[in-house]
């Protein structure tokens, strides 16, 4: 069974907060606050199930690394990534160049890493 369709809600200005920022959110006549909840839901899985991931990763190709397996650089190249799309998401900018850094350096180690194991 389908749920009944809602009108659109009649907002002027409205406030709400983010679960994981601290900036408030302002709704206005020009916000579908479906849409919005759906933007949460989003924010939400980027920014919690992202960071999980992250420390896994961290964990494990820290691991890799310290027993000389050439495969945790690698891990902690897609680390690199993720953390970089968790900043995007939370608008905390810098820790992308520092990340877009360490990405290069991963690829530096992985080639010398390689080129010893030949």
């Amino acid at each position: 069974m389908l749920p009944p369709i809602l009108p659109k809600p009649q907002l002027n200005v409205g406030l709400i907060t983010s679960v994981t920022s601290s900036r408030p959110l302002v709704i206005t006549e020009k916000h579908n606050l479906p849409l919005i909840m759906g933007d949460a839901w989003r924010r939400y899985f980027v920014e919690l199930r992202l960071d999980y991931l992250s420390c896994v990763l961290t964990v494990v190709s820290t691991i890799l690394i310290g027993k000389r397996h050439w495969e945790g650089w690698i891990l902690a190249s897609i680390n690199s990534v993720i953390i970089c799309v968790i900043a995007l998401h939370t608008e905390q900018l810098g820790f992308i160049p520092a990340n877009l850094f360490c990405l290069v350096l991963y690829g530096f180690n992985l080639r010398s890493w390689r080129r010893a194991a030949h």
